[in-house]
């Protein structure tokens, strides 16, 4: 079980730097406000784990 939180807590953190590079190539403001959902998103779901 540990490992497996473990694992999801990087997934969630490639998650999150993958949205940041994404945006960095498409800076429009719904691009952004999509990563910064992804982002407060992730930060979440890593709390709870």
């Amino acid at each position: 079980m540990g490992r497996y939180l473990d694992y999801s807590s990087e997934m969630l953190s490639m998650i999150r730097k993958t949205a940041a590079i994404y945006v960095q190539e498409f800076p429009d403001p719904v691009a952004l406000d999509a990563v910064n959902e992804i982002t407060s998103l992730t930060n979440r779901l890593s709390r709870n784990i």
